[in-house]
């Protein structure tokens, strides 16, 4: 077998550079939560999630305004 083909079996690499970046991204929302306002944060992370996470927040949010917003 040739090195020209992917093999689905196989697993992906990770770029360290996306592993810094993801646990910066984490650290800096566990900051923001726990020192911030709650509802801003939610409000803001729901303006860049997928449609099926906006339709969990419409249902299940605490915050009334995120569930309108979602």
């Amino acid at each position: 077998m040739s090195n020209c083909c992917n093999d689905p079996t196989e697993i992906p690499k990770l770029d360290p550079r996306d592993i810094v970046r993801e646990q910066t991204r984490h650290g800096n929302l566990l900051r923001e939560l726990f020192t911030g306002d709650p509802e801003k944060l939610m409000l803001y992370e729901l303006r860049e999630a997928n449609a099926y996470l906006r339709g969990l927040a419409a249902l299940r949010a605490h915050y009334p305004s995120v569930r309108l917003v979602a």
